[in-house]
């Protein structure tokens, strides 16, 4: 039986979900970073660049992709 990985104690989400990592914004999304990595460079989610950081506002990112979401067809 595989065993659960859990993560050190110094590692946890962001408390204000400002600041978020590459890392946070995939797994609040389900995706993997290189698409993360592919929003950014196609400019679909805002983020700010902090030297060679990047930091998102997970709420922001959520607004952005929610122009994607396909609406039923009544």
């Amino acid at each position: 039986m595989p065993h659960k990985i859990k993560p050190p104690a110094s590692v946890s989400l962001p408390a204000s979900r400002k600041g978020a990592t590459k890392l946070d914004v995939a797994r609040e999304h389900g995706v993997g970073l290189r698409t993360v990595d592919k929003w950014i460079s196609q400019r679909v989610i805002p983020y700010k660049k902090l030297g060679r950081s990047v930091r998102f506002d997970l709420d922001a990112v959520e607004r952005a992709l929610s122009r994607f979401t396909v609406r039923e067809v009544q």
